[in-house]
């Protein structure tokens, strides 16, 4: 499903170090907050601030 390789796809990023990462995980997150938050994607959203 797209939903499951999107988040496979966010969580292999590497750290963001320039503008453009970041606002590719923007758009991202926005991508993903459109379905019901589940366990895998509240883990990703807090390995992001790790």
């Amino acid at each position: 499903m797209a939903y499951e390789g999107l988040l496979k796809y966010y969580n292999e990023l590497p750290s963001a170090v320039e503008l453009d990462d970041v606002h590719l995980r923007i758009e991202i997150v926005k991508a993903l907050s459109y379905k019901k938050s589940e366990p895998s994607t509240i883990d990703a959203y807090v390995n992001e601030l790790i």
